[in-house]
């Protein structure tokens, strides 16, 4: 078992915390989804990651072990016309292939968890690629369950 300490980020993460968005790109919807573009985090992610520190609803953790292992991204939505809730989205995660198994995507979940109740989040959501079994069977673990399901199709 490696012990995690989970904390926010500071700027001084963000190179680790972009190389493990760019790594999350690769292994999830590279292999998922080729509409999405692998180039995003390389142009993209560094100022994303630098607005998830700043704002107060939206938060941006890391987990370190011996050194860096992941990260996760979120943000509370305020309750709206259509969703009369506020809804804490978990954006995304990631933890270093090496590490995984170990209790550090748990734990990165339960800070996020607590966070949003902080917050008076009322319900908590994430998305997942219906493919990754991994992920899917991780996040049931930590209470989620499928709530809709989205269908794609090309044009053609």
């Amino acid at each position: 078992m490696h012990a995690a300490a989970i904390r926010r980020a500071r700027p001084s993460d963000l190179a680790q915390v972009e190389a493990d968005v760019a790594a999350l790109f690769a292994e999830d919807s590279g292999t998922r989804d080729a509409t999405i573009s692998q180039d995003w985090p390389h142009h993209h992610a560094r100022a994303w990651l630098g607005d998830q520190i700043a704002h107060d609803r939206k938060i941006l953790l890391v987990a370190e072990t011996a050194g860096h292992a992941g990260y996760l991204a979120g943000e509370v939505l305020p309750p709206s016309a259509m969703r009369t809730v506020s809804v804490a989205v978990l954006i995304s995660m990631y933890v270093r292939p090496h590490l995984r198994g170990h209790g550090i995507g748990r734990s990165l979940a339960t800070v996020f968890r607590d966070w949003a109740r902080a917050l008076e989040a009322e319900r908590l959501s994430v998305t997942a690629h219906a493919s990754n079994t991994d992920a899917v069977r991780f996040y049931e673990r930590q209470g989620f369950a499928r709530r809709e399901v989205q269908l794609e199709s090309a044009v053609d």
